[in-house]
């Protein structure tokens, strides 16, 4: 009900489903933000679904790209994840030493 303050299990179940949402909605906003996604101009569903599928793919290699130069600083969590399969872990200096 609006015009009144949350009650505790309200909270908690707003503060669980964020956390889900924020994930999800990111992609949607940049969608809609960067490729125009949000007022389509074209008239019919087949058409439509073409525009939202070169959209998602645009957001897939701008993906692709951020992930490509967070890899290449070492950044990214699958540096993280190969460097734990070659057994060197968080202290990788201490092991091969």
């Amino acid at each position: 009900m609006r015009g009144r303050p949350l009650f505790l299990w309200d909270r908690f179940r707003d503060a669980r489903i964020s956390r889900r949402r924020a994930s999800v909605e990111r992609v949607f906003t940049v969608v809609k933000r960067v490729f125009g996604g949000g007022h389509v101009l074209v008239t019919t569903v087949r058409r439509v679904h073409v525009r939202m599928v070169f959209a998602c793919l645009c957001f897939n290699l701008l993906q692709m790209r951020s992930l490509g130069v967070a890899q290449m600083r070492g950044l990214s969590s699958c540096s993280v994840i190969r460097d734990r399969q070659d057994g060197k872990g968080r202290r990788g200096m201490d092991r091969e030493a």
